[in-house]
């Protein structure tokens, strides 16, 4: 069955092609219709094509409406495809009030059949665009846009489903509008894009992986604080990203280098901050579907090389009383989850059995600071156990330098002094200070052996 919801992110351009056998329109159709999952109005005959008027193609729990399908066969045994008019999805969780529309454009699909009997297509668009927008209150209004789209994905000769494929971009744009009185937009750039798919045929254990790459990256945003208006515009060179599902947990990755990020507005010291990142990786894993039993979670970040740019750090420290060495974060959490079904409380008691903060270093400003530690039940009142060590040097002295620059007052500078000396104690083992804090038994918790509740 033709796919458009998968038309950018499948199969396999740019590759040998497996030998193929003659298709025709009418070949085409009844291969549609034995898939169940296509329901037309009529068949009509033009100049030769066959002409689908109102045809639906439901693909899980989604339906998407065409206006009119247009099949022509061509002289080189291959099928062309026309959908002139948008298509409109339903279902896939949309309310029915929302408008979601998909634009060909001026597509040229070409279906032709593989050795083995399934099917693939390739698609070849000017200009592609979706859209949705009122989808209610918690949902976005989204304006999607591809330029120069060249995609080919195969399916699977058993039941039509896809089994995966390439697809190129020149460029992906977005616009995303979020809901809320902050009134905020945040519009994405993608250059230069690949994303390549690996899907399990049907009746398989599921399992789908997806993989993109980009040339450069730009996100930008605006929107309102309870202070006033605020802009960020993020800005990377190459990178990728990869999801993949599979024994019920969504697996994703992102990394990208070269990031420089600019934003303005009272969030920001000095109201106008401008930082570089030389490296960048986030990595999640989290149950793919709500209820059922607790599966692996995970959570993983790297920030390498973290600083403002020369003309950020002169307006935040003209006389130089900070270190100017880029700053480092590695983040490894691991656990176990359930997503809470619909209708349960957004944190069901027992929902999160168990979390590890396998390892966290942060160093910058003088400041090497390290953690690590365990705690069942963590979310549960009453009912976690389990202990969290942090070790830290410098931190006394970076409060001191950010007071000689002016970036912490007086006040905040003793509350921070005043906190460190609550919260921690001289490292036995180091010349830093240590914090050990210790879940249970019965809702106890203590901070370096104190009682705190």
């Amino acid at each position: 069955m033709f796919r458009p919801s998968l038309a950018i992110c499948i199969a396999v351009s740019m590759a040998p092609l497996p030998l193929r056998a003659d298709i025709t329109a009418e070949g085409l159709l009844r291969i549609w219709q034995g898939d169940d999952g296509i329901a037309i109005t009529e068949i009509v005959r033009d100049d030769g094509d066959m002409v689908l008027r109102d045809v639906t193609f439901r693909i899980g729990g989604a339906a998407y409406l065409a206006e009119s399908v247009r099949l022509a066969n061509r002289p080189d045994a291959r099928v062309g495809i026309r959908i002139d008019a948008p298509v409109r999805l339903s279902g896939a969780g949309l309310p029915d009030e929302a408008v979601a529309r998909i634009d060909l454009g001026s597509a040229e699909i070409l279906a032709d059949r593989q050795d083995g009997g399934g099917l693939s297509y390739d698609i070849a668009a000017p200009s592609v665009t979706a859209t949705l927008s009122d989808a209610g209150p918690q949902i976005p209004d989204i304006d999607y846009r591809i330029s120069g789209l060249d995609a080919l994905f195969a399916t699977d000769a058993a039941d039509g489903g896809a089994t995966g494929g390439t697809a190129r971009a020149e460029r992906v744009l977005a616009r995303i509008a979020l809901p809320g009185p902050a009134g905020a937009t945040v519009d994405v750039r993608l250059d230069d894009v690949t994303t390549e798919a690996e899907l399990s045929p049907a009746g398989d254990t599921e399992r789908h992986e997806l993989r993109t790459t980009f040339a450069a990256m730009e996100i930008a945003g605006d929107g309102r604080t309870p202070s006033g208006p605020a802009t960020f515009i993020l800005r990377s060179g190459e990178g990728e990203a990869g999801t993949e599902f599979a024994g019920g947990t969504q697996s994703t990755t992102f990394q990208t280098n070269d990031v420089r990020l600019s934003a303005t507005g009272d969030i920001v010291p000095r109201d106008e901050a401008d930082v570089t990142i030389g490296a960048l990786r986030l990595a999640a894993t989290l149950p793919a579907y709500a209820g059922g039993d607790p599966r692996p979670v995970a959570l993983e970040i790297d920030g390498l090389d973290v600083a403002p740019t020369a003309a950020y750090w002169a307006r935040l420290d003209p006389d130089g009383a900070l270190g100017r060495d880029g700053m480092n974060l590695r983040l490894r959490l691991s656990g176990e989850a359930r997503l809470p079904d619909a209708g349960e409380d957004p944190i069901p008691p027992g929902a999160v059995p168990h979390l590890s903060l396998d390892r966290l270093e942060m160093s910058g400003l003088g400041i090497d600071l390290t953690a690590e530690g365990a705690v069942a039940m963590p979310l549960s009142r009453g009912q976690a156990s389990g202990e969290v060590v942090l070790t830290a040097t410098g931190l006394l002295d970076a409060i001191g330098d950010l007071a000689q620059a002016g970036l912490l007052p007086p006040g905040p500078e003793l509350g921070a002094r005043m906190g460190l000396a609550f919260a921690t104690v001289p490292d036995p083992e180091g010349e830093g200070l240590l914090t050990k804090l210790r879940f249970g038994p019965d809702g106890a918790v203590t901070l370096n052996g104190m009682s705190v509740r």
